[in-house]
């Protein structure tokens, strides 16, 4: 199954397990942070409670909910339940989970940007700057390759993907993940023109928000931060668009393909998360 769902499930995923990472969830934000902002004594303080606040609601609150829908998704694979309806629910079950983490944290962080100097916020955006410009600099040299070569380092990654969550895959499937790769629309620099255009114009709201702080620039900051969707060209939307459901038909096929052994990898490999946040719920 699409990896991208366990990840949203669980809130982070590194290379750690999920339980260290979600009880380290204050030092590894500080870790991040770091990389883009230094933050002040006091602001660390606040961003402390907060990072308690919401890692206790998300526990409480929102890891039951991941739980039932897995459960949900882990019985579909093994009662071979899965229709397009059924992928639809859970992407949509997914999109649910992201908007109610959103809702939660979204305001709250918002309301905190007045703590943010003018120096603070141009030093965040100048580094996702340097970020964009060195991931646009990547992908040019990525599309600089011949179309063969990129579909082949495409290839290695979505079969690498697949054997983890299934594993090794047979030539029926290997052809199908070869053609589904044919059928996808690069958007890949029409997501990094929007990723551009989208943080400036967030930073441009934050300076006039530090500089003269009211409640109507704290809620345009905030819808824009809950509906980024607006910034995307209509090129991008229809074009991924496209690939949801390119995607989403490429994983019903490949569902019809799999093995008894196949589909009780993916059971066991779905379960395995539902047992970190078993465990999660325990402490």
């Amino acid at each position: 199954m699409k990896k991208a769902l366990l990840i949203a499930l669980v809130l982070v995923m590194t290379g750690c397990s999920t339980k260290f990472t979600y009880n380290n969830l204050t030092w590894l934000a500080y870790w991040y942070l770091d990389d883009y902002v230094e933050l002040t004594s006091e602001q660390k303080k606040v961003i402390d409670q907060k990072l308690y606040d919401w890692q206790l609601w998300h526990r409480y609150q929102e890891l039951p909910k991941y739980q039932t829908h897995l459960n949900q998704l882990q019985q579909d694979v093994a009662e071979h339940k899965l229709t397009m309806a059924r992928l639809e629910y859970h992407h949509q079950q997914i999109s649910e989970h992201w908007q109610r983490l959103k809702q939660k944290v979204v305001p709250e962080l918002v309301a905190l940007a007045p703590m943010l100097s003018k120096e603070q916020v141009e030093q965040l955006f100048a580094e996702l700057a340097k970020r964009n410009a060195e991931k646009r600099d990547e992908l040019l040299k990525e599309l600089a390759k011949s179309p063969q070569k990129q579909k082949e380092q495409a290839l290695d990654e979505l079969t690498s993907d697949l054997n983890d969550w299934l594993g090794s895959l047979n030539v029926a499937q290997e052809q199908l993940a070869s053609r589904a790769l044919d059928d996808y629309l690069d958007n890949r620099m029409l997501w990094l023109d929007y990723r551009s255009g989208y943080q400036a114009a967030l930073k441009t709201q934050l300076l006039e928000l530090i500089q003269a702080p009211d409640q109507q620039k704290q809620l345009r900051l905030a819808e824009d931060l809950l509906t980024p969707e607006g910034y995307r060209s209509e090129q991008l939307k229809t074009r991924h668009q496209a690939n949801v459901l390119k995607y989403r038909q490429f994983l019903l096929s490949m569902n019809n393909l799999l093995s008894q052994t196949q589909r009780q990898h993916l059971v066991n490999e779905i379960n395995e998360y539902n047992k970190e946040i078993a465990a999660l719920l325990r402490e």
